[in-house]
């Protein structure tokens, strides 16, 4: 099912900032995880940002 892209980004968002919250606010080579905007706005890591878009819609998927 297609859903909202505005709600798809806001659940990536949320999803990451808890993931980042949980972490302690780290990366796993001890550097400081940036906040969503900043994440979305790199472009080395548009990789990532894409896989927790798609980790958004498949949470999305898994509550209807």
């Amino acid at each position: 099912m297609k859903h909202d892209e505005d709600a798809v980004e806001e659940l990536a968002a949320e999803l990451y900032e808890a993931y980042s919250a949980a972490v302690g606010g780290v990366a796993f080579n001890g550097e400081p995880l940036p906040d969503w905007e900043e994440f979305c706005a790199e472009h080395r890591k548009q990789k990532q940002v894409d896989a927790w878009r798609a980790v958004a819609r498949r949470a999305a998927e898994l509550s209807e």
